[in-house]
């Protein structure tokens, strides 16, 4: 019998989780899964924003519209995937109440946000949620916007699932309207989707009036070339949690109603196809930015596995489109951070094909891709397994530890809560030796217990989604030092 550990979340409030018995045998059990995390379950409504401080950033984007309802949007989307996830079903009747009541009051509050304006670089009507970023000019950002779209989409399905099919349906409409606006629509002046389906700034062949309009905003960047990957994803990965909704929202008892911003009605089929294009589009731009590379053949490469095995490198933002004199230092590998958006989109298409279109590789993601990540991260992120904390890590997939990669969410002492969003490919591969190791590799900093846990328990500054990546990795990996003995390859 393995020792047994305590997992602690750490996400907006902290709190340490009760110590639960797990079997060591090799075999995977839900039952026994269960047990193992059922205090932690439990215990993670601990972790969640106070209902005033909630209530008081919607209320300042409200007065101010300044970027800033990210963090309220992502703590939504952790409610919505806890009680989609098959942690969730191991929830207790109370605490799946109270959770799913917790979702339903945050994302109405986010959903009164939602806005009707005359968009100052499209010159057109808009929906959806502007914001002040870098300038004192409101603009209808993908990044900020695709996080808010993907809280209403992911409750939307929720709400459907536990029978609020109306309510289901309004939270679908203001997610439609949004991603019709300011990407699906076939107006240049409007969209922000180029004709490969990526998302750019503005696209070629609109006006010249918008391009000015626009450059006042974005002052440096190329307008018509690719938005970096987690800025471009984030819209693409809110289009597919908005089909997962459409796909569970009973229409027989709820009329669907969709207008585009010059009042023409948008059919349902036609809204749906547009949806799966757009995902499809963005499927196909991330398999072609991940450039494949094979381990052995750098003095940086930490693999421990067969020399030759297929791993990806990619830029943070590729400017290779760009002139020469424009590019700038953001055209660099990516990064431990970043690098959850790429993941998150990749898992999530291949949830969304295995849970509604019956093949996990029915938008082209197939599982040797997400293999791929996982051997991308120990290849080149988990550069020093000895190594307790973020020094464990490299700042990014290059093996680099430059001031550029290792700024911000990147410092040593901050590093190691970057590499929660890598679990999320771990818990998509199962129980693969490559999986095991990468769970390895983060998990024990967050067990009570274990001989590498940080003691970090009152940090609470950490994204709340990764709260979920941490639980499903205990549940789905509670046997884990086990398994790791029983694997055939040396890791």
């Amino acid at each position: 019998m393995h020792a047994t550990f305590t997992l602690v979340v750490v996400a907006m409030h902290a709190f340490m989780l009760g110590v639960v018995a797990t079997d060591a045998q090799s075999g995977w059990n839900s039952d026994l899964a269960a047990a193992a995390i059922g205090k932690d379950v439990a215990h993670t409504l601990q972790c969640a924003y106070e209902t005033q401080k909630f209530q008081r950033t919607l209320d300042a984007y409200i007065k101010t519209r300044e970027k800033g309802m990210r963090d309220v949007a992502q703590e939504v989307i952790s409610y919505a995937r806890l009680l989609g996830s098959p942690v969730g079903g191991t929830l207790s009747a109370s605490a799946h109440t109270a959770l799913y009541d917790r979702m339903v009051e945050g994302v109405l509050g986010i959903n009164k946000t939602f806005t009707t304006i005359l968009g100052y670089a499209e010159g057109r009507v808009m929906r959806g949620w502007p914001m002040k970023i870098k300038s004192e000019i409101m603009e209808f950002d993908a990044y900020q916007g695709g996080h808010i779209m993907q809280s209403l989409a992911y409750s939307a399905e929720q709400l459907a699932i536990h029978g609020d099919h109306a309510m289901a349906a309004s939270l679908a409409r203001s997610v439609a309207a949004a991603l019709h606006d300011g990407f699906l629509t076939s107006d240049l002046e409007r969209t922000k989707v180029d004709k490969k389906g990526q998302v750019v700034y503005v696209p070629k062949g609109a006006s010249k009036s918008r391009l000015e309009r626009d450059k006042k905003i974005h002052v440096f960047q190329v307008l018509d070339q690719p938005q970096a990957l987690n800025h471009g994803l984030q819209p693409a990965l809110a289009a597919a949690l908005l089909l997962r909704a459409l796909a569970v929202i009973d229409w027989s008892e709820h009329v669907w109603i969709l207008n585009d911003a010059d009042g023409f009605r948008v059919h349902y089929e036609d809204f749906t196809n547009d949806l799966e294009e757009f995902v499809r589009a963005n499927a196909k731009a991330i398999l072609k930015a991940f450039k494949k590379r094979k381990t052995g053949a750098s003095k940086k490469d930490h693999y421990d596995g067969k020399a030759g095995t297929t791993w990806y490198k990619w830029k943070y933002w590729d400017q290779s489109g760009w002139p020469a004199s424009k590019r700038n230092l953001d055209d660099r590998w990516e990064d431990i951070t970043h690098a959850q958006y790429e993941i998150d989109f990749v898992v999530s298409l291949r949830e969304l094909g295995r849970d509604y279109f019956s093949k996990s590789s029915h938008f082209g993601i197939q599982k040797k891709h997400v293999q791929r990540l996982v051997v991308t991260f120990l290849n080149r992120i988990n550069a020093n397994r000895t190594a307790i904390g973020g020094a464990r890590f490299a700042c990014d997939i290059n093996g680099g530890m430059s001031d550029k990669s290792c700024r911000a969410s990147r410092v040593e002492n901050l590093r190691h809560h970057a590499a929660k969003g890598w679990l999320r490919a771990a818990v998509e591969i199962k129980k693969e030796c490559d999986a095991l190791a990468l769970v390895d590799a983060v998990l024990p900093l967050y067990v009570v217990g274990h001989p590498d846990y940080l003691g970090d328990e009152t940090d609470c500054l950490r994204s709340n989604t990764h709260s979920v990546a941490l639980l499903e990795a205990k549940y789905f990996f509670y046997n884990l030092q086990t398994a790791l003995a029983d694997c055939t390859v040396v890791l």
